[in-house]
Parts: C-alpha cells; sequence; structure tokens
C-alpha cells in the first residue's frame, strides 16, 4: 500500500490513532495574493452562479494595498484538543493584525470565547468548528475537506518532528471546500500528511504559483495527559470596558 493509502486508512478507519493533542501551530498569510485568491474564487462562484441562474458577489476591485497595513500577518496558536469533542485555541499576533478570537474554548456543544475584552457564549459542535485545531486534527473534519480535491502523493517531508507525505491536492471543478475554514481561490494546495496518525500538519495554499496562506503545525505532542481545566468554560462576568453575553450560563 502506499504512502498516501495507509493516510486515508487512518482517516477513514473505524479507530481513533491517538486520544489528545498538544500543539503548537503558525498561521501566515501574504495579504496581496490573499486578495487575489479571493477575488479568483469570487468570480468562480459568480460563474457558477450564473450556470445555475442565480447571482453572486462580484470580484471586488483594487484588492490590498499598502495603506490596508502589514501585508504579511503571522499569528502562532497553542491548542489542546482531547476525547473528540474538546478543545481549546489561544491566539497570539506576531506580525499584523489577528481580528478573530483570542481564547477559545469548545467542550460538547458548547463554547465560550474572549475577543480583545468581549467574552461571550456560542453553542458550537467541534466537528463543525472553524477552530485552526480542527483543520489539522479532527478526523470529521478531514473526511469532509479531501472530499473536495483530486490528491497525489509527491514526496516525503518532516513536519512537527513527524514523518510526512506532501500531497497535491486539486479542487474538483465547480465545488467549494468545506468546512469554511479553509483558504479559498487557490490555483492548487499542498497537505503535509501523517499516515500514522491521519492528521494534516501542513496546508500551503498558492495562487498563480505564489503561496498565500499557509497553517501549519511546528510542535505537537499525542496522548499526553491534558488537565479538565484547559476546557473548562468559565461563566464570563461583566466588567467595566467589556461587554457580556450570556446565553447559556452553565459551567461545564
Amino acid at each position: 500500500m502506499s504512502k498516501l493509502g495507509e493516510f486515508l486508512e487512518a482517516v477513514y478507519g473505524v479507530r481513533d490513532r491517538f486520544t489528545t493533542v498538544r500543539a503548537t501551530l503558525r498561521h501566515w498569510q501574504d495579504r496581496l495574493y490573499a486578495e487575489v485568491a479571493s477575488d479568483n474564487e469570487s468570480a468562480r462562484i459568480a460563474k457558477v452562479g450564473t450556470m445555475l441562474g442565480f447571482s453572486s458577489r462580484p470580484p471586488r476591485v483594487g484588492g490590498w494595498t499598502g495603506e490596508d497595513g502589514p501585508r504579511e500577518c503571522e499569528s502562532e496558536l497553542k491548542v489542546w484538543f482531547a476525547a473528540r469533542d474538546r478543545g481549546r485555541e489561544e491566539v497570539r499576533s506576531i506580525t499584523g493584525k489577528h481580528s478573530g478570537p483570542q481564547v477559545v474554548i469548545a467542550n460538547g456543544v458548547r463554547s465560550w470565547c474572549d475577543t480583545a475584552g468581549t467574552a461571550r457564549w456560542r453553542t458550537v459542535d467541534l466537528n463543525g468548528s472553524s477552530l485552526s485545531l480542527s483543520r489539522h486534527f479532527n478526523r470529521y473534519l478531514i473526511r469532509r475537506l479531501l472530499a473536495y480535491f483530486d490528491l497525489e502523493e509527491v514526496g516525503t517531508v518532516r513536519a512537527a518532528g513527524c514523518e510526512c507525505i506532501r500531497v497535491r491536492a486539486l479542487l474538483v471543478r465547480h465545488l467549494r471546500p468545506s468546512p469554511h475554514w479553509f483558504p479559498l481561490g487557490g490555483d492548487e494546495y499542498e497537505l503535509h500528511a501523517d499516515p500514522e496518525r491521519g492528521t494534516i500538519l501542513a496546508v500551503v495554499a498558492r495562487v498563480e504559483q505564489a503561496v498565500f496562506e499557509t497553517n501549519e503545525v511546528v510542535e505537537v505532542a499525542y496522548d499526553e495527559p491534558l488537565d479538565d481545566s484547559l476546557f473548562t468554560i468559565p461563566v464570563p462576568e461583566t466588567s467595566r470596558g467589556s461587554k457580556t453575553s450570556r446565553r447559556n450560563p452553565r459551567r461545564s
């Protein structure tokens, strides 16, 4: 069996290859080419919409300029993942501005996030979550993602201390990848896939032969005991200068 076959067997098999994950992730984006990719995606969707008889948003005009802030944005993420339905993610901006939550905790179908002084509840299933950790370690979401691509094994690579295969992924025409966190509009993608555990340790997105986004695991440890307090959802307390929503006041 090929290494790609071993990876797919790990992803689609009946047994889990790990119980917990502790990892450090790096997210990087070139905003200039990300705008090119976004416009390409909008144009493609508009074309498909026209074929199906409905309208879609046209591509934006202009895209990124130097007045929009740093062209390159980079963030570091600390993540913990356990028992399929518990996750925690902490984000630190390195360059540029991170617009999403700084801390997200998911436990079962409930989650909590803290963004720049705003604490709020959500009702989220990790299997439908946009957490960055999910794109790398959640087998259910990896299965959904792979259904949108033709895959080709093109070599080997070492990622986060693991022996991985390099997989070229080409989008099946007229399909929009899901989950929605996947970088859209690329001409092709490269995945660094761990055939032993069925995880994706890097996603490299290219447009016009330029890399516009990378999401990579730089450090990972499997099957370590994780303290339950990591996944305990706090009850947000209203404080001066913060906005709080308490739609679900139950504790984990």
